[in-house]
């Protein structure tokens, strides 16, 4: 709580009677520019309806949102807001916590351009990247779009919980050479490449390319394998 901005309302003239330094940091405001201070003075531009906010929580308890404050002396931040009705020293007020989760929302930002970029990058592979299980079976928990093609299967298929197997699509004689030669790479910790035939959806046989590799825990213990098959 020390980190948060922090103002107590008088719920009757809804002014402010206290702000800690924390959100005047959080305004650009001095001391004495602080108190008898409206909600939205204190949340400056915030895109939200303050006052149906205030509303509901006199008439149904704590309020939890997220907005966007445009403060005019301070650079404008992404905010949490915690609004909930307190007694303090025998006194009914209103207690606005306001927490900076700017940083929170540019790093889930930039991870979700890194996931754009991500999708877009292996849809364009020819072939699919996978993560999945070291069984005979190859139980997928990931695989790109790219398995429409190379399989005739939707990816969804051949998930973990779908109605299918990777392991069941590779030929019955080349499912005990595929088995062997990711087992002898991941006993060495190293990276495995090798050709073999899949059954596509439509019946035909096809050889395809597969380089992949074990990933390992800080235990040393094995996790999953990733590669990408073409």
């Amino acid at each position: 709580v020390a980190n948060d901005g922090i103002a107590l309302f008088d719920p009757v003239q809804g002014r402010t009677v206290e702000v800690n330094r924390k959100l005047r940091e959080l305004l650009g405001r001095s001391p004495e520019a602080s108190t008898g201070l409206s909600l939205a003075e204190v949340l400056p531009g915030a895109d939200c309806d303050l006052t149906a906010i205030l509303r509901k929580t006199l008439a149904e308890g704590p309020q939890q949102l997220e907005v966007l404050l445009r403060p005019s002396a301070a650079a404008a931040l992404h905010a949490e807001l915690n609004l909930r009705s307190a007694e303090i020293e025998g006194r009914e007020l209103l207690l606005l916590v306001v927490r900076d989760i700017s940083e929170r929302v540019r790093s889930n930002a930039a991870l979700r351009e890194n996931e754009r970029m991500l999708a877009a990058l292996m849809s364009n592979l020819p072939g699919m990247v996978y993560r999945c299980d070291n069984l005979p079976e190859w139980p997928m928990v990931f695989i790109s779009e790219g398995c429409r093609e190379l399989t005739g299967y939707e990816p969804e298929a051949l998930m973990i919980g779908g109605q299918l197997s990777y392991g069941g699509l590779i030929h019955p004689q080349d499912r005990e050479y595929v088995w062997k030669q990711v087992q002898a790479a991941l006993e060495h910790r190293e990276p495995f490449e090798q050709s073999y035939r899949i059954k596509h959806h439509n019946g035909q046989l096809r050889w395809v390319w597969e380089k992949g590799r074990g990933v390992f825990d800080e235990q040393g213990e094995l996790s999953f394998l990733e590669g990408f098959i073409s």
